[in-house]
């Protein structure tokens, strides 16, 4: 843990939110107070290592004495501080927690040993058993309530919503990294350029309405 932290102050520096070019945030979840924590001041890299901090696997952060994790747990896709932030504007979300996940499971019955797996490792004849790891299971466990509430107000409070085609991904699978850039870029242009078309059509529709007028 103590070096993920170490990379990420390494590679955001000192860098402050409030100093970036473009407008930035991300939430946490308060646990003391049961509430959401919008962040856009002060120390970039320690707004980032809170808004990921998966609870039960990497400790808390402690604002103002309360203890604060990542913000899945709570709002895992903030549209709706997006859409305060925008005045107005086009909300473009970006959601890379599928409705259904972790779908491919080995029925392995109502318990499974640490030998059990080892034993299954090591034989050339056994087939895998195929179940999540524990901090991926840990990670859905704390973003699927807020995946649920999404339901309802995504429509509502954004002009274009992409589910990321990645839930064939482990939520941790760091190495597939180049993949999940690709797959998020190929889908991203497959879904705005038709929304971006579309607004400028609209736009030229109006301006011949007022031509005429």
């Amino acid at each position: 843990m103590s070096r993920c932290v170490h990379d990420i102050k390494k590679r955001l520096g000192e860098t402050r939110i409030e100093d970036l070019w473009l407008p930035f945030f991300c939430v946490s979840s308060n646990l003391t107070r049961a509430e959401v924590k919008t962040h856009h001041t002060g120390p970039l890299w320690r707004a980032v290592r809170v808004s990921g901090g998966l609870p039960a696997v990497v400790p808390p952060v402690v604002f103002d004495g309360d203890l604060h994790v990542d913000g899945a747990l709570l709002n895992n896709l903030p549209i709706d501080v997006m859409s305060q932030m925008c005045d107005g504007g086009p909300v473009i979300a970006i959601d890379v927690s599928p409705i259904v996940d972790m779908g491919e499971n080995t029925p392995y019955g109502d318990t499974l040993s640490g030998w059990d797996l080892i034993l299954n490792k090591i034989n050339p004849f056994a087939e895998p058993i195929k179940i999540p790891t524990l901090p991926t299971i840990m990670q859905r466990s704390a973003e699927i309530g807020a995946v649920l509430q999404l339901k309802g107000i995504v429509e509502k409070l954004t002009d274009v919503y992409i589910s990321m085609p990645v839930e064939h991904f482990d939520i941790l699978g760091f190495k597939d990294a180049e993949k999940i850039v690709q797959v998020g870029y190929n889908e991203a242009q497959r879904r705005i350029l038709p929304w971006l078309n579309e607004r400028e059509k609209e736009r030229e529709g109006a301006e011949q309405i007022l031509s005429r007028s």
